[in-house]
């Protein structure tokens, strides 16, 4: 059985968006989908916190069709998101 937690974090790629991610990636078995626009910051802090375990969206959470295009497209193990950070914008 995964015991591993998925957490999904918007506005991830500064601020209190990255420090979440950064405080959930010191779980070494935690997954992280982190969203914001910056593709850049948003690599950037995958690499950091460990890119095999974390899976990278940048895109505009105002635009819904971006959102639900991503949401739909997710594959395992990230499609079972167990925490969300709402934290864009």
């Amino acid at each position: 059985m995964d015991t591993a937690q998925t957490i999904c974090i918007s506005g991830a790629s500064s601020g209190f968006g990255a420090a979440c991610a950064r405080e959930f990636g010191k779980d070494k078995q935690a997954r992280l989908i982190l969203l914001a626009r910056s593709a850049d910051k948003l690599q950037s802090l995958a690499n950091e916190i460990g890119p095999e375990r974390t899976l990278i969206l940048p895109l505009d959470i105002q635009d819904k069709f971006q959102v639900i295009e991503a949401i739909e497209t997710l594959t395992e193990p990230f499609r079972a998101v167990d925490i969300l950070v709402n934290n864009a914008g």
